[in-house]
C-alpha cells in the first residue's frame, strides 16, 4: 500500500480528482491530508504481521523511474536475505535533472538524494514503532543507517525550477562540463557578433 501525504489546505477538486486514483488502484493507494506531517503519517502505518516496511521520500515537483518500486523491493530482498540489517537505507545513486523551462534533462549522480527508502525490517521482533525515512534529513541520514546503493539504474528526476535553487546543476553532475562548455560558446558567439558588428561599423564610418 502507498501513504501519500498532501497538505490540509490540498483544494477540494484537486482531493477529488486525487481519491479518483486511489479508487483505480482498488485501495492500494491512500492519500492523506495532514499538517501534521509525521503524526498524521505515522498513525496510518499498520505494521501488523508484515515482514519489511518500506518508506521513500518524493517531493511533488520530482520523478520516480518506471522500475523504482520493483527494483527497490528487489534490492531490499536480497539484502535481507544476505545481510543481518534491522534498518537501513536503499538508494538509487544515479538520476536525472530536468529543467523545465527548457526541455533539458542532464544526468545526474547524488548518493544523499532525495529519493532514499528507509527499509525496516522484523528480525529482531514486531516493527512496533517504526521510524520511517523522515527520521533524518536526506542529506546526512546515511551518517546513522548502514545502505545499500543501486548504481545501475536512474531511478528518479529532480526537477528544475525558479522556485528550487539547490536543484541547479552541480560542478559534480556528469553534464555540468558539458552544459558549461555550451554556455561558453554562447558567450564566445556573442562577443564575436559584437565585435564583428563595431568593427563593420568603424569601417563604414
Amino acid at each position: 500500500t502507498w501513504l501519500l501525504a498532501c497538505r490540509e489546505d490540498t483544494p477540494g477538486s484537486f482531493r477529488e480528482m486525487l481519491d479518483s486514483y486511489a479508487f483505480d488502484f482498488d485501495g492500494r493507494i491512500k492519500f492523506i491530508y495532514t499538517d501534521k506531517y509525521m503524526d498524521g503519517f505515522l498513525s496510518e502505518i499498520d505494521t501488523t504481521d508484515i515482514d519489511c516496511l518500506i518508506t521513500t521520500r518524493l517531493d511533488s515537483d520530482d520523478m520516480l523511474g518506471h522500475r523504482f518500486i520493483e527494483l527497490i523491493q528487489d534490492g531490499v530482498r536480497h539484502a535481507m536475505s544476505s545481510k543481518v540489517y534491522d534498518k537501513f537505507i536503499f538508494t538509487f545513486d544515479n538520476g536525472y535533472k530536468g529543467d523545465y523551462e527548457n526541455n533539458v534533462v542532464y544526468k545526474c549522480t547524488k548518493e544523499n538524494n532525495a529519493f532514499l527508502s528507509m527499509c525496516e525490517s522484523n528480525r529482531s521482533g514486531p516493527i512496533s514503532k517504526p521510524v520511517t525515512i523522515y527520521v533524518r534529513n536526506h542529506s546526512i541520514i546515511m551518517q546513522d543507517y548502514l545502505s545499500t546503493h543501486n548504481n545501475s539504474y536512474r531511478g528518479w528526476l529532480i526537477g528544475i525550477h525558479g522556485g528550487n535553487v539547490l536543484n541547479k546543476l552541480q560542478k559534480t553532475d556528469p553534464d555540468y562540463k558539458k552544459l558549461i562548455k555550451e554556455i561558453s560558446d554562447d558567450i564566445r558567439n556573442s562577443i564575436l557578433r559584437y565585435v564583428m558588428v563595431r568593427r563593420t561599423r568603424k569601417d563604414v564610418m
